[in-house]
């Protein structure tokens, strides 16, 4: 029996409650690392080649028409063309370093400082330059490097001051840029934590599309469970926290113990990655 309009709508509101949970904290963490701009290019350029792959899968060997294109996508034919186009097209975002040089209005200031001969030394060294009312100083700068409108020059200042990219220098009056850096975040052992992190979150998503399927199929979905409460006192969560952690580390080591011996020795294209991942979380971590 197909749905009702009633439950159509139902179906839509829980599947876009799902999304804007997943985007809101994931936005989150990235105001002030990725600007909205970048975002939603970013966004664009993915949602238009996994709908390419999408009308590729249903029908191999054939070209996919761009009206069919639009109808998955919501773009314009213009737009898709632009799109495909593209040197970016089906390129890893990462790699590009145009991208990742204007991530945000700092990091395009960062760039701009570092690559610009009027702003350099002739040993390469970036200048230290005034504030303002100066030739090639930090407010042309901005101006120069920075497309964006509604954005200072005392705001982006403001922004790398409080992350160690620049230092004003009080008796010179001039502002030093610390490092030669093309992002106002330093890479480390955190950002490792990072990319490991996305990794766990995409098979987890992994995991939840295929298990929504395989209930319409009626095929057994993957082993997918979680245990919370939701009346933990504050006073309690180190407690709670160390707990738990004993708990998923001993299941940590039986899990490695059951995966050794299916693992083959040499490596191959046709092997595939499977596996569980385990974490602990708490709302609310903002807010500490």
């Amino acid at each position: 029996m197909p749905l009702t309009k009633d439950e159509h709508l139902q179906d839509a509101a829980i599947l876009t409650r799902a999304v804007e949970n997943v985007f809101r904290k994931l936005i989150r963490f990235l105001v002030g690392r990725m600007s909205l701009v970048k975002l939603q290019e970013m966004i664009r350029f993915i949602y238009v080649e996994e709908a390419e792959s999408k009308l590729n899968r249903e029908r191999p060997k054939h070209n996919v028409p761009l009206t069919r294109l639009a109808i998955l996508t919501g773009l314009d034919t213009r737009t898709l063309i632009k799109v495909r186009n593209s040197e970016r097209y089906r390129k890893p975002f990462y790699l590009e370093k145009r991208f990742l040089k204007s991530m945000t209005p700092e990091s395009c200031v960062l760039d701009f400082w570092c690559s610009s001969s009027k702003y350099l030394h002739s040993t390469g060294k970036p200048k230290q330059i005034a504030v303002a009312n100066e030739d090639n100083s930090f407010d042309q700068l901005v101006k120069e490097s920075v497309s964006s409108r509604g954005i200072t020059a005392q705001s982006i200042l403001e922004r790398l001051i409080a992350n160690k990219a620049v230092k004003f220098d009080e008796d010179t009056e001039k502002i030093e840029l610390l490092e030669k850096i093309h992002a106002p975040y330093k890479t480390g052992d955190q950002w490792g934590a990072l990319e490991v992190g996305f990794l766990h979150t995409g098979n987890l998503l992994d995991t939840v599309f295929y298990n929504f399927q395989a209930v319409k199929d009626e095929r057994k979905p993957f082993y997918q469970r979680g245990c919370w409460t939701n009346r933990l006192n504050k006073d309690n969560r180190a407690k709670f926290r160390n707990v738990l952690r004993e708990i998923l580390k001993e299941s940590d080591e039986r899990a490695r113990d059951q995966i050794i011996p299916f693992e083959e020795k040499r490596s191959t294209d046709e092997q595939i990655t499977a596996g569980i991942s385990m974490f602990y979380f708490e709302e609310g971590l903002e807010d500490d």
